[in-house]
């Protein structure tokens, strides 16, 4: 009932992360359930859009995405329950949510668990790049730099940590690209349609 979507299989295959309507309405929640169960754990409870979660390495936090006035941003709750914390303001729109959401994941952990890559823009009028977070720090460092009009989206981590693919958008195309971790030149991979 409703609509479930960006399901997230933890690191061990034991449990599933996913955003759930709750069977109607505009405002999306975080649910885990054990994998082979019928019973979800609902993790948040705020009138917003939560989406994308993603698990840290060690299966013990869940990085998500919300959209909600006054508090979009990326957000860390722990796996099965607890206080959540803003680790990063963004500049997400409810109304890019319903545009872009069904194509395009916006997070990505780090293999070696001190770091989020992400989608964002700094103003709403530039096209979307990749931004690395540091967990430890909370400093942000832009990793892309799109001249699209849609941008860049769907990071991942290599399994070493070193290099991040994604998807960049643009005059209706979607092709695949890789850049270094540390900084350097972009390469793309496969040039979409």
């Amino acid at each position: 009932v409703g609509e479930k979507h960006t399901p997230s299989l933890s690191p061990d295959r034991q449990h599933l992360a996913f955003s759930w309507n709750g069977g109607s309405g505009p405002h999306f929640s975080l649910y885990v359930k054990l994998v082979g169960t019928e019973e979800s754990l609902r993790l948040t409870k705020q009138a917003s859009i939560d989406f994308n979660p993603v698990w840290s390495p060690d299966g013990r936090h869940i990085a998500f995405c919300r959209i909600v006035e006054g508090g979009t941003g990326i957000y860390i709750i722990p796996a099965l329950g607890g206080v959540e914390r803003r680790v990063r303001e963004t500049h997400w729109q409810e109304d890019e949510f319903y545009q872009v959401f069904w194509y395009f994941g916006r997070l990505s952990w780090s293999p070696d668990g001190k770091s989020l890559a992400y989608s964002d823009r700094t103003d709403t009028n530039e096209p979307a790049s990749i931004f690395l977070l540091s967990l430890d720090s909370l400093e942000v460092r832009r990793l892309t730099s799109p001249q699209g009009s849609v941008g860049d989206y769907n990071p991942v981590f290599s399994p070493d940590g070193r290099t991040l693919a994604f998807n960049r958008g643009s005059q209706g195309m979607t092709s695949i690209y890789t850049a270094p971790v540390s900084g350097g030149e972009e390469q793309r991979l496969i040039t979409g349609v």
